[in-house]
């Protein structure tokens, strides 16, 4: 028998877990869950924070601390079902964790053992798994599965988090069935809150030869006022008939949950206030409303944000200061993250975040290139908050923008090992391949051609090379033909005294060679006549 079980267990229980790291092999990891706390506070480098001064008899607590005890579990196990042995049902996932792959029977809580955070399935139902089944909180939440059926058609929803913003118009969303139905299905739509939006079309009808093709409906506010309070959450049931194992027609419906965002720029992704520096503003986070996509990334969802945009024309260096003005129930502090033009973080050159002489403000320094969209994103750090749970509240925040010497912010992440740092020739070391890009800093005495290559038996993994100047002007890359784990880039000249940068960006999506490390080897070398 298997299933899964949405309640908040006592401590000191046993678990497995099954997960496929980043595609990689297989890892099976058995663990002891010994200690059950409220949320936690993550950081831009993966540091977590356990928030246990919060009471557990008067809220839900969330998460369990575990330590791994047998078997293997590594970065990229995030999101695999926790099952527990007792119950022999899933009752959460992994989160976040320390420590190496590895379990140390001799010291398992100690410095370097594999210590992981496991997210709740009973404070997923209390904040709102339990809208997924149109069941409230109190009801019970659990499912036990003898021998797995399915009554079909089941369907697919694109777009499961929509956002209406009301001067820009309608959102749409798509849906498509994933079986062939036993007769022509009708997919009724309705707003759950008329009062809020309006649902066009009100059904969508597939039948055996259009099944599989994505069909729409928009989603519109509803009133000229609408977000005009700020923020506001909607759902959308859909219902359809499905047929049963043993051939009875039953009704099936799923719900999906959205967001009318109010209408001044600066309150999402599709609406950014466009800016220009040096910028300075104050800010109330509550107005802005919570954003679902950022914050799924560090903080959980529903952390109010504010999104500016800026394209700078010539490459510099940029200094985002934040500050709390005011605080709510688990505040900790105001910071921001600078993302490109596709939202990714992973392309760009780092940005690091550092405490000002101010306990209250964060700033976050980085480097823009020329001719760039960037899009700054400011938050408060927090545990998991939701909306219109306790963790709501208004948030005042100030933040000011300026810009700073190029070679400054170089300067600065070599000293904070955000950059490596060669200091002769010839240089060869091998680097663990992350999600995120090694950025190599070289200053030549004398005018050189450089050779970069990979080629190498510790290189494990595919990777991209790009060599930038100190203007921050890409003069060589290998981005056109791929990812390689043999890259040879020859005859890169390079003058006296200028700061160079090679960027080294390993393929996501690509496991490693046999079942080792994730790695890349790097050698530089000055090109012989």
């Amino acid at each position: 028998m298997a299933g899964w079980e949405a309640a908040t267990l006592d401590y000191n229980f046993t678990y497995t877990t099954v997960s496929h790291p980043l595609g990689d092999s297989q890892k099976i990891a058995m663990g002891r869950v010994y200690e059950l706390f409220y949320g936690t506070t993550m950081y831009s480098q993966n540091d977590v924070d356990l928030v246990r001064n919060v009471s557990c008899n008067t809220h839900t607590c969330g998460f369990y601390s575990s330590v791994v005890e047998a078997g293997s579990i590594t970065f990229g196990s995030s999101g695999a079902g926790v099952l527990s042995d007792d119950l022999g049902k899933v009752v959460g996932v992994m989160s976040s964790g320390d420590g190496g792959p590895c379990p140390r029977p001799s010291d398992p809580y100690g410095k370097g053992s594999p210590i992981y955070v496991i997210g709740s399935l009973g404070a997923a139902w209390e904040h709102g798994f339990h809208s997924l089944y149109n069941l409230s909180r109190e009801d019970e939440g659990s499912a036990e599965y003898e021998v797995y059926t399915r009554s079909r058609p089941t369907i697919t929803v694109g777009n499961v988090v929509p956002e209406v913003y009301p001067r820009l118009g309608p959102t749409s969303c798509s849906v498509a069935l994933q079986q062939s139905p036993a007769r022509t299905t009708t997919v009724r739509i309705a707003a759950v809150q008329p009062w809020l939006v309006h649902v066009v079309p009100s059904s969508l009808t597939f039948d055996e030869t259009s099944w599989h093709q994505e069909q729409f409906f928009n989603i519109t506010a509803a009133g000229e006022h609408a977000g005009d309070v700020g923020a506001q959450q909607f759902d959308i049931r859909l219902t359809w008939a499905v047929r049963t194992d043993a051939g009875e027609w039953e009704e099936r419906t799923k719900t999906i949950s959205g967001f009318i965002w109010p209408g001044q720029p600066g309150t999402g992704f599709l609406n950014p206030w466009k800016i220009e520096v040096p910028f300075q503003d104050v800010v109330d986070l509550d107005t802005l409303g919570p954003d679902i996509p950022l914050v799924t990334e560090r903080n959980g969802p529903f952390v109010p944000a504010g999104f500016l945009e800026y394209y700078p024309r010539v490459s510099m260096g940029l200094i985002v200061t934040t500050c709390l003005n005011s605080t709510g129930h688990g505040s900790r502090s105001i910071v921001s993250s600078i993302f490109s033009a596709d939202w990714s973080l992973d392309t760009e050159l780092p940005q690091h975040r550092r405490q000002t002489d101010r306990d209250e403000c964060k700033e976050t320094v980085t480097m823009l290139q020329q001719d760039e969209t960037y899009y700054i994103i400011f938050y408060q750090q927090t545990n998991l908050t939701l909306p219109h749970g306790p963790d709501t509240g208004s948030v005042a925040a100030s933040i000011s923008i300026s810009e700073a010497s190029r070679l400054e912010v170089l300067a600065y992440f070599v000293k904070t090992h955000d950059l490596v740092k060669v200091k002769d020739l010839p240089f060869k070391e091998s680097y663990l391949a992350t999600s995120v890009p090694t950025v190599f800093y070289y200053c030549p005495k004398t005018d050189i051609a450089l050779n970069i290559k990979t080629c190498s038996q510790n290189t494990t993994v595919g990777v991209v090379v790009d060599v930038y100047d100190d203007k921050l002007d890409a003069i060589r890359s290998t981005s056109r033909a791929g990812p390689s784990i043999s890259v040879n880039v020859s005859g890169v000249d390079m003058a006296a005294d200028r700061v160079y940068l090679v960027m080294v960006s390993p393929t996501k999506t690509e496991a490693s060679v046999g079942r080792g490390t994730r790695q890349f080897c790097l050698t530089l070398e000055e090109m012989r006549s």
